[in-house]
């Protein structure tokens, strides 16, 4: 007899549905601190949903990142970084590694130990690497989600300030499965540098904690995996792989057996202990490979056979977000006042002669909104709710509107009384709610059809109570009510189901509605016991998700 299993899940949408972050539904790891939320930074943060063609010329994408390293540097040991080595498709970066029949490439390394570099000459390999147009600063917390390469060379995903001199590795990954490489292949590097450059010092932990094992992984390229780092002070570091702690820098100095932070007082300007920065300036984010020197000249770079598996040197990475820790916004039932100056980013398509596209500052309010004009806003909402939006404004117009999207998704629109004048503010509340989960949200404003809009001082947002949310009566199977360790979180969600419990490897799951027609099929892989699953198209409603021996209900509101 095929097992029922029912779970009543509530899928929240907001408007037709939101296109939502591929990390949604994942807790930051990290705790944000007393009286503080994390806040998401979309300005850098990357969800790698757009396509961006490999070329050979300069090139930024995804108004996030430049296909090179962030100065002129050409790479470590036999590495020669390739603008044209990065891509971006299927919903991930795609950052790789080949060589050029007959290309070679001559570098320093003391291969021996003896304290003297020797000169190496060794086949080039072709690598690409990709910078952030912005820089991050404590306190920050950086996570990404990748597939590191099945590759001798280094998977990596770092921060290195401007001059070169502080860096944090956030993924330092030797993923190869190779005989010679076996040892490297098991373990995650987990570290940072500072350097002084002339003359050159460079200093890093070498203890045991750097090189990171665990007991459920053979081979860190098996799997996609998310490594992240909380950067919360000059002098504190956290690691963080899969969502799990696994360690914590928290001291200039060795202690205990632990190597520290900068114990030889590289970041003072006297070398001196008692003023030590530590890791205190403003970081790229940098993502790529690289075959580096010290392991080249042991033998650890590609082969010539090995390196034409595109496969295994391609290093992909699916996401990777950044968060700030911000003042939480206050209670339950506050209201929340976004300042309409305060806008991350604003565009347009008319020119009115005075500010080229999108909304203008002036001072605590902003004009010469046109028609199409938008401004976003980043916000966190302190709890979940139905939430009523009040703008005050000012225009001598009639029938001006604005709409008000989330996330890119139209949530309503609403039409704008004449006020009288550009200087004359009254208070205009939208005709419906808004539904929000707590969190981090991108709220975009836009202007109506007309060239001349209105003047925009603040929007006001106050919880009036729960989401609606139905959730449907059921009845269970003649079955007893069996869980058998299948979960779906988080309830609610913006898009993503997340199953825990399933059986490993390919499963096909279908979707039925009430009347048992097939809406969505899928084939999705399990791994660990966990999938996700993408349910951001399917109208409101209740669902059945039928998996394998198992049948389990949602509803969708």
């Amino acid at each position: 007899m095929k097992q029922i299993i029912y779970i009543t899940f509530v899928l929240v949408y907001f408007s037709n549905g939101v296109k939502a972050q591929d990390w949604n539904g994942i807790p930051v790891p990290a705790n944000a601190g007393a009286g503080k939320v994390w806040q998401l930074q979309s300005d850098i943060s990357d969800n790698f949903n757009y396509t961006f063609n490999p070329t050979s010329n300069v090139a930024t994408f995804g108004n996030k990142w430049t296909n090179f390293y962030h100065n002129s540097w050409e790479g470590p040991g036999p590495t020669i970084w390739r603008r044209d080595h990065t891509a971006v498709s299927g919903g991930v970066l795609n950052i790789w590694a080949s060589r050029a029949n007959g290309e070679m490439k001559s570098f320093d390394a003391d291969c021996n130990g003896d304290g003297t570099s020797e000169t190496w000459n060794l086949p080039a390999t072709r690598a690409g690497c990709i910078t952030s147009t912005r820089r991050v600063k404590y306190p920050v917390f950086v996570e990404a989600r990748v597939k590191i390469a099945n590759a001798v060379m280094a998977s990596d995903v770092w921060l290195l300030s401007p001059d070169d001199t502080q860096e944090i590795d956030i993924l330092e990954a030797y993923g190869g499965k190779a005989q010679r490489n076996d040892w490297l292949s098991r373990r995650l590097h987990l570290s940072h540098h500072v350097f002084i450059r002339n003359p050159f010092l460079d200093y890093q932990p070498r203890d045991a904690s750097t090189w990171y094992t665990r007991s459920d992984v053979t081979y860190w390229t098996d799997a996609w995996h998310r490594i992240g780092v909380y950067w919360k002070s000059p002098t504190h570091l956290e690691y963080y792989v899969d969502g799990q702690l696994v360690k914590v820098m928290d001291n200039l100095d060795n202690v205990n057996g632990k190597d520290g932070i900068d114990p030889l007082n590289i970041t003072s300007p006297t070398r001196q202990a008692y003023n030590r920065t530590g890791l205190n300036k403003e970081m790229d984010i940098i993502i790529n490979m690289e075959d580096q020197n010290w392991n080249a000249c042991q033998g650890r770079t590609p082969t010539n056979d090995e390196i034409t598996n595109f496969d295994n040197h391609n290093f992909t990475v699916d996401w990777i977000r950044v968060y700030k820790p911000v003042d939480s916004p206050g209670g339950p039932g506050s209201s929340l006042i976004i300042e309409a100056e305060s806008f991350g980013a604003t565009g347009g398509t008319y020119h009115d002669g005075v500010v080229p596209l999108g909304a203008n500052k002036a001072g605590n309010i902003i004009n010469y909104v046109n028609g199409g004009d938008w401004m976003d806003y980043n916000v966190v909402i302190p709890e979940d709710g139905a939430y009523e939006v009040v703008y005050q404004y000012a225009t001598p117009a009639d029938n001006r509107t604005v709409q008000f999207s989330v996330s890119g998704t139209p949530f309503f629109t609403t039409t704008l009384p004449n006020t009288g004048s550009w200087s004359t503010y009254q208070n205009q509340t939208a005709g419906q709610t808004a539904n929000f989960t707590a969190g981090n949200h991108i709220i975009r404003l836009t202007g109506g059809s007309a060239d001349w809009q209105w003047n925009l001082d603040k929007v006001i947002l106050t919880r009036k109570g729960a989401m609606n949310i139905r959730i449907a009566d059921y009845k269970t199977s003649s079955d007893p009510f069996d869980m058998s360790g299948v979960s779906i979180y988080p309830n609610p969600t913006e898009g993503v189901l997340h199953i825990q419990g399933l059986q490993e490897g390919h499963q096909s799951l279908s979707i039925l509605d009430p009347s048992g027609k097939k809406v969505l099929s899928v084939t999705i892989d399990v791994y660990k016991g966990q999938a996700q699953l993408e349910v951001e198209t399917l109208r409101s409603g209740v669902y059945y998700l039928l998996a394998a021996e198992k049948e389990i209900r949602f509803v969708i509101e």
